[in-house]
């Protein structure tokens, strides 16, 4: 399940923009399954794990690649997506930085109560010789 999260620059009740969030480095999408899925699909689940690493690695490493998919996928045209700025993706999210994420999102409001995630991260799988 992808994520994203965009609202209006003066949100209400004093809350953040949670665009800032991206000037510290903060994660804004990723993935999610159910843990009885992760249990009883443990290879699948490690085969997306190591399919959205390769395409988060290509993505990073050839714009043309990105621009290309996008005109394939979508109706833009060629002209806005050459003037595009993408995202890029860390292949590794570490608990810390997910728990400090969600801690601030707290903070600010954009959660009712805290949130502990560290039940919420399967590792990544290990790297084949």
């Amino acid at each position: 399940m992808s994520s994203d999260c965009h609202s209006a620059p003066t949100a209400p009740r004093g809350r953040r923009d949670p665009r800032q969030f991206l000037q510290f480095g903060y994660p804004v999408g990723g993935w999610g399954t159910l843990q009885q899925y992760v249990q009883k699909y443990p290879h699948t689940v490690a085969a997306f794990q190591k399919a959205m690493a390769e395409a988060n690695q290509a993505a990073a490493s050839d714009h043309a690649l990105v621009q290309q998919t996008v005109s394939t996928y979508t109706t833009i045209k060629p002209a806005i997506i050459s003037s595009m700025a993408f995202d890029t993706f860390t292949p590794a999210l570490s608990t810390a930085q997910l728990q400090h994420a969600a801690d601030v999102m707290f903070q600010y409001g954009f959660l009712h109560k805290k949130l502990d995630v560290a039940p919420m991260i399967q590792p990544a799988p290990s790297a084949s010789p």
